[in-house]
């Protein structure tokens, strides 16, 4: 249960970063209305939210390698709520549903 709860949680933890940067690389879709007509363009995002994802994913490889180290300790409760709340929830119910015998 251990190293699926931890396979579980690093694969949604890449999943969300790759789920995450094809969103940004994509850009959004901008409509610009003219009293001759409209037409629309796909613009890059901002480069602050490149800033602030990057710094999500130095958050959430931090949440992971602490897990990883916590759950070795036998501290599932917190690091399976973070796991559920920030990297993955099968990963992160998987944590919680660890019995205390596969711990020590």
């Amino acid at each position: 249960m251990k190293i699926a709860a931890s396979i579980l949680s690093w694969l949604g933890g890449l999943a969300t970063v790759i789920v995450g940067y094809s969103f940004l690389i994509r850009g959004h879709v901008v409509t610009h209305t003219y009293p001759d007509g409209s037409y629309t363009e796909v613009v890059p995002f901002h480069g602050g939210l490149f800033v602030l994802w990057g710094c999500y994913l130095a958050f959430l490889l931090i949440v992971l390698l602490w897990r990883q180290h916590a759950v070795a300790h036998g501290h599932k409760v917190v690091s399976g709520v973070f796991t559920l709340l920030f990297v993955s929830p099968i990963g992160g119910i998987l944590t919680l549903c660890i019995s205390k015998k596969d711990l020590w």
